[in-house]
């Protein structure tokens, strides 16, 4: 995929939707973009929403939207990891594999189901590709636009700015939340599920 087009950065306000379902605050000071790309695979690719602390940084922490699993299996693996909390088996991670998850999976260093107060239910990856350098940390959420589509974010680079700002990334994912309507929709579906 090739970068399309990237909007002027423009200092982020205080609570941001990433889309219409999903919103965060990000960290203070911190820079946001909106990113589009072209495939020649796939046509209407949702926008990233992106946010960096100062210019040509080496990190970021993005939202983005996934609307192509429907009818595919790792749609199906990953409603089956969302079922049970706690650590998330290797086996049902490489079934995400590459629809999903694009890292290889020996490069993940923690995964796991935990309940976020803002999403509900996430598949949090860490992950440490010590062959660039590269770190990361992706939550993945059901989408409350359709049971088909999964809310990606991500706080990704390189050490050691990797190391210097992931603290203000983690609040920033700590703070997001579904907007009121399907909040409450979520969680009632949530509840169901128990």
């Amino acid at each position: 995929m090739v970068a399309d087009s990237i909007s002027s950065d423009v200092a982020a306000p205080e609570r941001v939707p990433l889309n219409d379902f999903i919103s965060l605050v990000p960290p203070v000071g911190w820079e946001m973009g909106v990113r589009v790309t072209r495939s020649p695979h796939r046509t209407g690719l949702p926008p990233v929403i992106t946010f960096i602390p100062y210019e040509d940084a080496e990190i970021a922490l993005r939202g983005w939207g996934i609307d192509w699993l429907e009818g595919q299996p790792e749609l199906q693996a990953f409603h089956e990891l969302l079922a049970e909390p706690g650590e998330a088996s290797l086996e049902l991670i490489a079934r995400l594999f590459p629809a999903l998850v694009r890292i290889p999976i020996w490069f993940l260093t923690h995964a796991e189901v935990i309940h976020h107060a803002g999403l509900g239910r996430v598949l949090v990856i860490d992950y440490d590709r010590s062959d660039t350098w590269e770190k990361g940390r992706i939550v993945y959420a059901k989408s409350p636009s359709s049971e088909f589509d999964v809310q990606v974010i991500s706080y990704e680079g390189i050490d050691p700015a990797f190391g210097a700002y992931v603290i203000d990334a983690l609040v920033a994912i700590e703070s997001l939340e579904r907007t009121v309507e399907e909040n409450e929709i979520m969680d009632f579906l949530d509840d169901l599920a128990k």
